[in-house]
């Protein structure tokens, strides 16, 4: 499961057009999206593109960030990783 943090939804009918624009992005298996928390929390097949996703919520007008991504400078994050 993997989260996206979404920002300039105004109502719940944008939170359908970003789920329905989710859901069609390849390796997407489902989404539920919330106006109200400003995230999507998604089920994704591994290897599904973030650019891919990101981009999906974007050619709607809306910013999404991965909100389950590491920080570069957290303990388990990319430093970490790359050492």
């Amino acid at each position: 499961m993997s989260t996206l943090k979404i920002t300039g939804m105004t109502c719940d009918s944008c939170a359908v057009h970003v789920k329905d624009a989710l859901e069609k992005v390849p390796g997407v298996q489902s989404a539920d999206v919330s106006y109200a928390k400003g995230s999507a929390k998604l089920a994704i097949e591994v290897g599904t593109s973030p650019d891919a996703l990101t981009a999906a919520v974007a050619g709607l007008g809306y910013r999404a960030t991965l909100a389950d991504a590491p920080s570069v400078s957290t303990p388990g994050g990319l430093l970490d990783k790359m050492r």
